[in-house]
């Protein structure tokens, strides 16, 4: 039934506390311990007096019913009415409640007198219904206790995250108590939380006590989970969760928990489980703060649903939004607004948008605030406020938001069309003629690529990108182009920015590639994450750079790097050494590529020196 938490070099203080899965078909309460694993509890402190018994505990548990066990070596039993004192054991347990508070029981085990009287158990002073067996011996006597976890009502739907101490008290004679015996108080961790010690927090170093928790039902059934951030990850344990016997964890790709600034259980969409509300910064002195919403998927597995910058502090300025969550009819609303803002200004500003979610709110705009809400299939703006910008530029406030280092003024983000910019016409004349009338796109919107300043609509229809508009083509006709992978469903994110400098945007697009790795690796199933951008012009669409950003195998992955760096004209795009999980430099089973693997420039790796540089040549991005 595994063996105890008994690690060497690590402190006691650092080490929780064992309680055990026990088969309740398996376990015989008759006061022997011969089904119990070998994770005693060492009674080896004095919190009173001087005990002379030497006292070890166990704790178990099942679906049903919590077992505790004692193997006191006392010559001398005093035994008299079950009172205070006199010989018996105690475990008190608090079980979390949720906000930081718990609940505390205390647990009397008495053991019987063969012949005479039967053992009991108390909780909190009052006898409850559990059974109690004892087996006297030539050196003192065991004793086993089977107690529901009915007798525990804060244990209903929490029994994670708990908290206990041993205790013994040594009667020298009826009413009188030589001393007590105490274990160290300590987390006591169940089964699935011994596997998140023994393989991440002690090979990793870290505490038993997390940085951030939070108890909430998060998976599953009605049953609550413990959602804790240990150094830089993030951990979902619980006793019905992955059958209590497995824990989560997901790597935040954060040196350590002083990066986050929030971090809260609640739901979010009113779907009746709790969402995992983060908020934290993402850098060094060159920050950026992001806010965002996980979700726990049917898989168990935590995933981001929504995101939005919140701030942008460099050497040269500091820009923070204010977040608000306020929660009415069963949702929650989130409110972004305008907050503090100094150094930076709207012709000097040149830090780049994020790709992937909304960017902060900027003193030059016109948006004073942003409402938020779960919509029924996404988290949509509700509304936004207009105010007067706190800063003025004489250039656009747009183009100077979204500037190009050397190059023209860039585009207007990426929004949905207008009823105007939708040329059902020409659309029709696509699917037509790509035999798509009966699919539906799975994003779409428009922005200047092409052409003249008037935007164009973006769309991917299966696994093609679509680019018409009023002056592209002459408004009568469509550009498309095929992008590299085997399903639409593998399409994972697409947007537009301009990257050569031109004042026109490029498609960038996010997507995973499947490959069979072969015999050497048993034919299995090979994940690489990739990142393809194409340019629109008036002779159609072509893919300017591909680059591999992750790896994966099953649950081991390289997570790649990659930065935008200010050129001359236009951003230079970096590939960064990556950060392996499950993986290292032994077990990683693929060198490093040197060069393009698939039409894809390489992914580097976590143990490679150096950082890949590409930059626009006018036709593609190549290598410096």
């Amino acid at each position: 039934m595994g063996a105890g938490l008994t690690t060497a070099g690590v402190a006691h203080a650092e080490l929780p506390l064992p309680a055990d899965p026990l088969n309740p078909k398996k376990v015989r309460i008759d006061g022997m311990l011969r089904e119990w694993p070998q994770s005693a509890i060492k009674l080896n402190k004095t919190e009173k007096g001087k005990p002379a018994a030497r006292v070890e505990g166990f704790v178990g548990y099942d679906d049903k019913s919590l077992y505790v066990a004692l193997d006191v070596r006392d010559e001398h039993f005093v035994r008299q009415s079950f009172g205070p004192n006199e010989d018996h054991g105690q475990l008190v347990l608090e079980i979390p409640t949720g906000g930081g508070r718990s609940q505390k029981y205390v647990i009397d085990i008495y053991a019987g007198q063969s012949g005479k009287s039967a053992g009991l158990v108390k909780v909190n002073g009052r006898k409850v219904s559990a059974q109690v067996v004892e087996a006297p011996n030539d050196r003192g006597y065991t004793v086993e206790a089977k107690i529901p976890w009915t007798a525990f009502p804060a244990a209903s739907r929490v029994r994670v995250g708990m908290k206990a101490q041993f205790k013994y008290v040594d009667a020298s004679a009826p009413g009188r108590v030589a001393g007590v015996a105490v274990s160290r108080r300590a987390p006591l961790f169940i089964g699935a939380e011994q596997s998140l010690y023994q393989s991440l927090l002690e090979p990793k170093g870290l505490s038993v006590e997390p940085d951030y928790e939070g108890i909430g039902d998060v998976a599953e059934d009605s049953m609550k989970e413990r959602v804790a951030i240990y150094g830089g990850f993030l951990v979902i344990v619980g006793s019905h969760y992955k059958k209590g016997k497995q824990f989560y964890y997901k790597d935040l790709l954060m040196p350590d928990a002083s990066l986050v600034t929030r971090f809260a259980l609640m739901d979010t969409d009113g779907d009746g489980k709790d969402e995992i509300i983060l908020q934290r910064k993402t850098g060094g002195t060159n920050y950026r703060e992001i806010f965002e919403i996980l979700k726990v998927q049917p898989n168990g597995a935590a995933e981001r649903v929504f995101a939005h910058e919140v701030a942008i502090v460099t050497p040269d300025g500091t820009i923070k939004n204010n977040v608000k969550l306020t929660s009415s009819g069963g949702k929650v609303t989130i409110t972004i607004s305008q907050g503090k803002a100094e150094g930076f200004r709207p012709d000097t500003f040149r830090e780049p948008p994020h790709d992937d979610m909304a960017s902060a709110l900027l003193p030059w705009e016109t948006v004073g605030s942003r409402v938020i809400r779960w919509d029924g299939s996404e988290y949509a703006v509700e509304k936004e406020t207009k105010e007067k910008p706190r800063m003025v530029s004489a250039k656009k406030p747009e183009a100077v938001r979204r500037g190009t280092p050397g190059g023209a003024d860039a585009p207007p983000p990426p929004r949905p069309p207008t009823s105007d910019e939708l040329l059902d016409q020409v659309y029709a004349l696509y699917r037509k003629d790509r035999g798509k009338e009966k699919s539906e796109p799975r994003f779409d919107f428009v922005t200047d690529v092409a052409g003249s300043p008037e935007v164009e609509r973006v769309l991917v229809h299966g696994n093609e990108v679509l680019v018409f508009g009023k002056e592209f083509l002459g408004g009568t006709s469509y550009a498309y182009i095929g992008i590299g992978v085997a399903s639409p469903d593998d399409i994972i994110g697409v947007t537009a920015r301009d990257l050569t400098g031109d004042g026109k945007a490029e498609i960038i697009v996010r997507g995973v590639l499947h490959a069979n790795g072969g015999e050497e690796l048993d034919d299995v199933e090979v994940t690489r994450y990739a990142m393809f951008v194409y340019q629109v012009t008036e002779g159609g669409i072509s893919r300017i750079f591909g680059i591999e950003l992750g790896r994966q195998i099953g649950d081991n992955r390289i997570i790649g790097g990659m930065a935008l760096r200010p050129a001359a004209r236009g951003w230079d795009i970096v590939a960064l050494p990556g950060r392996a999980v499950g993986w290292n430099e032994r077990t990683y089973p693929f060198p490093q590529d040197e060069g393009q693997s698939g039409g894809l420039e390489p992914l580097i790796l976590p143990w490679a020196r150096g950082q890949h540089r590409y930059s626009f040549s006018g036709t593609t991005y190549a290598p410096r």
